[in-house]
């Protein structure tokens, strides 16, 4: 039911009214959800499932390892650069595996600069793999296979992860 009200919030306007009076309280407006994201929050725990594991094995994510997406949007290629150094920087031996996917956006050349960094990793618990733009419905199932999104959300980013109950980590930088 909270699910319910909060995805109504998140995707257009709700009049909320007493229930017992039926006398209006209030009106609320937000973001309009894009129809990918939509589909997915209406969806089943059944169907999440599927979408997970379905997404998790066209990416080729480790079957030991949570997935992690990078997206800072307009940040720019420094600060994806630094977090991406930082990540690099905390790997140790005994650390969890994690499969970490960039994205770069239409930044063709902030994805050779991570192409080329992630290939010169040394071998490791962390993974890393740069992905460019992704449309909605590439969004919506990448979402969906994440064990935690980091973030630097605008409005729209906010409302679909809120939507589809991500956990989300907000990057300052």
């Amino acid at each position: 039911k909270e699910h319910t009200a909060l995805k109504q919030f998140i995707s257009g306007q709700t009049s909320f009214t007493d229930l017992q009076t039926e006398v209006p309280l209030f009106d609320l407006f937000g973001f309009p959800l894009r129809s990918p994201i939509e589909k997915i929050a209406d969806m089943n725990d059944d169907e999440l499932n599927l979408l997970h594991t379905q997404t998790r094995q066209k990416l080729f994510v480790r079957n030991e390892a949570k997935m992690v997406l990078l997206t800072l949007g307009a940040a720019g290629d420094q600060a994806i650069s630094a977090v991406v150094d930082a990540l690099l920087s905390q790997e140790k031996d005994r650390s969890p595996c994690i499969d970490f996917f960039v994205l770069s956006g239409r930044n063709t050349s902030l994805k050779q600069v991570l192409d080329a960094k992630f290939i010169s990793k040394k071998p490791g618990p962390f993974h890393f793999k740069a992905l460019g733009y992704q449309d909605a419905r590439s969004m919506a199932e990448l979402y969906t296979a994440a064990y935690l999104l980091l973030s630097k959300p605008g409005g729209s980013t906010t409302a679909e992860i809120l939507s589809l109950g991500i956990p989300t980590l907000i990057v300052g930088y």
